[in-house]
């Protein structure tokens, strides 16, 4: 493995693998599943939500648990890190530090330092948290979108000090190699597939899970849902970057 592509691909390139064997008894498979990053933290740390199926994508088999033998499919389904930027050198030490977008502001990483970022005709620096006014200590006006990568300064409101800005150029996306129990699997190659009366053949017991085959379809990869989160664990978190 190159040292650049260490995190990504170690799993495929050891020569022994670390993971255990699937267990027949219960065709059970290593699949992928994509999600944003929040997400993927969120089931790592707990388990997967039927409920919450389908609040990043579609669901064309129903509301179940989607995986994908393809890692290029489940890279469809992440999203990256949120916008941070940085900032340092300011004589405010509280001003200093990586600050994390959330909607139109960005605040402050650590959450007991109030220090947000905020556009309010150019944007503001505010030590207080206020996100709104004139209560701020820095000020940015050249430009409304920040340039990624490359420090601005920006100016005290009083003119007599600055600090340096960067955007972050990260993104981080995250997927999870997991455990899935397939069981009895309904197979379907449907084009337009009616994801409900699918659905249906697998909670009313017919059925373990649904196997759709858009490889055969129309040539992407295939999928599997399962609909009870006791049929996966998620026995890896894998961290990455697109190169393009």
């Amino acid at each position: 493995c190159s040292s650049e592509s260490e995190i990504v691909l170690e799993l495929g390139c050891s020569r022994s693998r670390p993971w255990a064997e699937p267990s027949a008894d219960v065709n059970e498979w290593w699949l992928w599943h994509g999600a944003p990053m929040d997400s993927c933290q969120s089931i790592s740390a707990g388990q997967f939500k039927v409920n919450l199926a389908g609040s990043n994508a579609g669901t064309m088999y129903g509301s179940g648990l989607y995986f994908a033998e393809s890692v290029t499919k489940s890279d469809e389904y992440t999203g990256w890190a949120p916008d941070e930027v940085f900032v340092q050198g300011a004589s405010h030490e509280k001003a200093n530090g990586t600050y994390q977008r959330h909607g139109s502001v960005y605040a402050h990483k650590d959450s007991k330092n109030t220090s947000a970022i905020f556009y309010d005709d150019f944007w503001k620096l505010s030590i207080s948290g206020k996100t709104s006014g004139n209560d701020y200590e820095f000020e940015y006006e050249e430009a409304r979108e920040f340039p990624r990568g490359r420090a601005m300064e920006w100016k005290s409101k009083d003119g007599q000090h600055s600090c340096s800005v960067t955007k972050s150029t990260n993104d981080l996306r995250c997927l999870l190699l997991c455990r899935v129990s397939l069981g009895h699997v309904l197979y379907n190659d449907d084009q337009r597939p009616n994801g409900f009366e699918l659905g249906r053949e697998v909670l009313e017991g017919r059925y373990d899970s649904i196997m759709g085959d858009r490889e055969k379809t129309v040539g992407t990869h295939r999928e599997f849902i399962v609909y009870s989160a006791d049929a996966v664990y998620p026995n890896y978190v894998l961290f990455y970057r697109r190169v393009y």
